[in-house]
């Protein structure tokens, strides 16, 4: 049921034993080297929801990703990771 009302709203939420993992902008820490911990500062540029004065650090995030529906007017991505970024389970193989 979950599933089927963030469809319908334009958000998805990746499967939960899935994190976002990004090799080129993370943030040094304590996970062991498996780069889940994203350094982002891709913001929605509005002055309506971040306000005037511009966002100087970057924002950590540490979680699952979402897919989101760009053709629905009601939804807002704030914050994204890099591009090259994308959502797997940290302790699985990746398939070549």
């Amino acid at each position: 049921m979950h599933t089927e009302i963030s469809i319908v709203y334009g958000n998805m939420a990746l499967d939960a034993s899935a994190v976002v993992i990004d090799h080129t902008s993370y943030a040094v820490s304590k996970t062991d080297g498996d780069h889940t911990l994203i350094a982002s500062d891709y913001f929605i540029e509005s002055d309506v929801i971040l306000g005037s004065t511009k966002i100087e650090a970057l924002v950590l995030f540490n979680g699952i990703g979402h897919l989101l529906n760009a053709a629905n007017s009601l939804v807002l991505k704030v914050l994204s990771a890099s591009s090259a970024a994308y959502s797997a389970s940290p302790k699985s193989t990746i398939p070549c």
